[in-house]
């Protein structure tokens, strides 16, 4: 099998398939963030919550994410590039990301805070899940202790 050697679709593939992972992976935490998000909202508003409201937000939040997440992740279309290596037993193309020592500070920084928010989002989310559900439950079981329908859910 001989390996692909035209260097701009190596460089196309490099900027772009990179890219759209990186973003994609981004969106998909968000994307769960949001709907732990929007679960805890409908556990807090229960009979207030109202559909159609939810899902106009849906969009707009959607939108603003796809663009912060593609705005936060740009610097890596303009600093990839292609790196030709000559070994003995093989010539290989590298598609490697090289970032100016202020950039990879604010780089990093982008990567705690797109992989920590929807985490802590996600985790905040959860425990307001849980403890309301079992708010309620002792609420409608009078006979059973909030800690234990806590502990079962």
């Amino acid at each position: 099998m001989t390996p692909i050697s035209n260097r701009l679709f190596l460089k196309i593939q490099c900027i772009s398939l990179d890219f759209i992972l990186r973003v994609c992976l981004n969106m998909d935490q968000w994307l769960n963030a949001c709907v732990a998000t929007e679960r805890a909202v409908t556990i807090i508003k229960a009979a207030h919550f109202h559909k159609a409201t939810s899902k106009k937000l849906a969009k707009i939040v959607i939108v603003i994410l796809v663009i912060f997440t593609i705005g936060t992740s740009i610097t890596d279309l303009l600093y990839r590039h292609l790196i030709d290596e000559d070994n003995e037993d093989y010539k290989r193309i590298w598609c490697i990301v090289s970032y100016p020592s202020s950039l990879k500070i604010f780089n990093s920084i982008m990567h705690i805070f797109h992989f920590m928010t929807p985490f802590i989002i996600n985790l905040v989310s959860a425990i307001i899940l849980t403890t309301k559900k079992s708010r309620q439950r002792s609420n409608l079981q009078i006979n059973r202790n909030f800690k234990k329908l806590l502990k079962e859910q």
